[in-house]
């Protein structure tokens, strides 16, 4: 009942890039589409890239090469509906999914067409799935705060046909970032927008905790995405856990890229996180790397021996974690007490 229970429980997705959601066949056929099929690597060592890798930085390699063929609205559209889809038949009910727009602007697509794309499938994906959502737009660190400043420019007259309710900042670390992109963060809390960003999830020893405190203090974030390490530090952890500033972890994205080493290495640190109050969430980060968000709770669940109701909690935490209204946010949790009388009250 517990594994059947972490695959059909409605889950809140807040940490998903949808880039990072383009299969292998996906990216082929829209690249074919496009005419840029011979830009690629052939088709066998193309799928064996998206299984090795040794680092955050040859996984984005793979990862913006796939992101590079996309550049219609159909193509945007056809990213996002997809991933909806699969993520629906995994029990997402509710996703707040991220978007990398500077890296498509860069390429010469224009915002209204990414934008456009997504806002299509995100209120079509509704309709047709009953997945309720709100858009993250996220700054790429390495482009610098010039480039992010852009982009707010850019996703301004898109907020609400894109369902835009945040913003974060993702991609490779560079030194001092939360300071650098500060101006950024305070222009978007101006226009109304919620902020997140990826902290405190590399395995590069004090740096790492120091950019998640940083980012904290600094940026006034919402939310951080990842957040993982901060169970290294008893009074980082203290500090996230007392104002309940939520994680968007994802355990098996933690694992392959190396920040552990293996799952009692990983299911430690979760189980730490968890004791202390922090209010943990599982994601997926990159499925079509990493695995689906319901394989990622079956894992954890597997790994610390998860109650139905430590299950139930994760998916809560999601839920009241989102930025959905109120009253989503009561639905959403609802579901989840009637997903765990059905399924394990219903067994036992």
């Amino acid at each position: 009942p517990l594994e059947q229970l972490c695959r059909s429980i409605p889950k809140t997705e807040l940490h998903v890039h949808l880039e990072g959601s383009l299969q292998p066949n996906v990216v082929r056929k829209i690249a074919q589409r496009n005419g840029k099929l011979s830009e690629l690597p052939p088709e066998a060592e193309m799928f064996a890239s998206y299984e090795k890798y040794d680092s955050l930085e040859q996984f984005l390699e793979v990862y913006y090469q796939g992101a590079s063929v996309l550049q219609t609205k159909a193509d945007f559209y056809d990213m996002t509906y997809d991933y909806i889809k699969r993520a629906a038949a995994d029990g997402v009910v509710h996703i707040e999914p991220f978007l990398d727009l500077d890296s498509h602007t860069s390429n010469g697509v224009t915002p209204a067409t990414v934008l456009e794309g997504v806002g299509s499938a995100l209120a079509d994906a509704e309709r047709d799935f009953g997945v309720t959502s709100g858009l993250i737009v996220c700054f790429q660190r390495p482009r610098g705060v010039e480039s992010a400043l852009k982009s707010l420019d850019d996703l301004k007259p898109h907020i609400e046909t894109a369902r835009i309710v945040g913003v974060g900042c993702d991609s490779d670390y560079v030194d001092d970032w939360p300071n650098l992109y500060k101006p950024a963060y305070e222009k978007a809390h101006a226009m109304g927008l919620k902020l997140v960003a990826h902290a405190g999830e590399v395995a590069d020893g004090a740096r790492s905790i120091d950019h998640m405190r940083d980012a904290i203090k600094v940026l006034g974030l919402d939310r951080v995405d990842h957040g993982v390490r901060a169970w290294e530090d008893p009074e980082l952890l203290a500090d996230v856990a007392k104002r309940g500033i939520p994680l968007t972890s994802c355990p098996l994205s933690n694992i392959k890229l190396g920040l552990f080493g293996d799952w009692p290495s990983c299911a430690k640190a979760y189980g730490t996180l968890i004791k202390a109050g922090a209010k943990v969430t599982i994601n997926s980060d990159d499925p079509a790397f990493f695995g689906t968000i319901a394989e990622n709770f079956v894992a954890l669940q597997q790994h610390l021996e998860l109650s139905a109701e430590d299950v139930a909690a994760l998916c809560k935490n999601a839920a009241l974690g989102s930025f959905a209204s109120e009253e989503r946010k009561a639905a959403l949790c609802n579901s989840i007490d009637e997903a765990v009388k059905r399924i394990v009250l219903h067994r036992a």
